[in-house]
């Protein structure tokens, strides 16, 4: 991490466990926390005593620097003018090797990395949130050229939620990663909904609520996952697979479509 605090670039020295500066004009280098590679620990109070664990993140509020001491699974607070460190109150929030930092006003958004998200904690009161990010999917399915996906009529019985099924053909010594995320996404004049498989296995069977659909209008359906194959097993491609449905209404059809279309290798 390397933040700009006035004349100053705040940087944590990750494998010697140190926090530095380097003044901008004169090239000075000072070190605020760390005195050599063996030297790591858990110690707050006076810089001069302070220890720190393989710290990674670095980000300013007001005059104060905030670091991710990563390998101690903590965020803190340096002031300056006191010659002190601390870690921010944090209640029931744990973390497990924070990585990046970053503020915006008085919030702090936190790379809680081995956690797998993104935590926003908010400086004044110590409370806080995982960030949720939505409409990723749906919105990368917007920006889709689907000049080229057929249309195709399927008859359902729309006073019922639709349960749909997306699967992929794969041709011989083709497989599924099953180490990569797949997604799903479902979108329409009155439809948005997007989602993560939650087994590395195919089909995706997700519910579309009755409500979002209407007889004669036209959706979009998206499934995303990763393949391998026999020849190049270190190299897996991304790859998403398009129908574009037009719904006609039949109180006697089925509320289960099975949607499968065929993975075109690009390797």
């Amino acid at each position: 991490g390397i933040v700009q605090k006035g004349d100053w670039l705040y940087f944590a020295d990750s494998e010697v466990s140190a926090l530095r500066r380097v003044n901008i004009a004169s090239r000075k280098v000072e070190t605020l926390i760390g005195s050599g590679l063996f030297d790591f620990g858990d110690q707050e109070g006076d810089l001069d005593g302070a220890l720190l664990q393989h710290p990674l993140g670095v980000a300013v509020y007001g005059e104060d620097i905030l670091v991710a001491d990563t390998y101690n699974h903590k965020i803190k607070r340096v002031t300056e003018s006191t010659h002190k460190i601390k870690t921010i109150e944090n209640g029931d929030l744990e973390l497990y090797e924070p990585g990046g930092l970053s503020v915006y006003r008085d919030m702090l958004y936190i790379a809680d990395t081995n956690h797998d998200r993104i935590v926003v904690y908010d400086l004044n009161t110590g409370s806080w949130h995982a960030l949720k990010l939505k409409g990723l999917q749906v919105e990368a399915m917007r920006q889709m050229d689907m000049a080229d996906v057929p249309e195709q009529e399927i008859a359902l019985r729309i006073s019922g939620d639709l349960i749909l099924r997306l699967s992929a053909d794969f041709p011989d010594g083709v497989y599924l990663n099953k180490e990569a995320p797949i997604n799903y996404t479902f979108m329409g004049q009155n439809a948005s909904i997007e989602g993560l498989a939650t087994s590395p296995t195919l089909p995706v069977e997700f519910k579309v609520p009755a409500a979002d659909l209407l007889a004669g209008n036209t959706y979009q359906t998206t499934l995303t996952f990763a393949y391998c194959t026999d020849g190049n097993m270190g190299l897996c491609v991304p790859v998403t697979l398009a129908w574009k449905l037009r719904i006609k209404s039949d109180p006697q059809a089925p509320n289960v479509i099975t949607l499968m279309d065929k993975v075109k290798i690009s390797m």
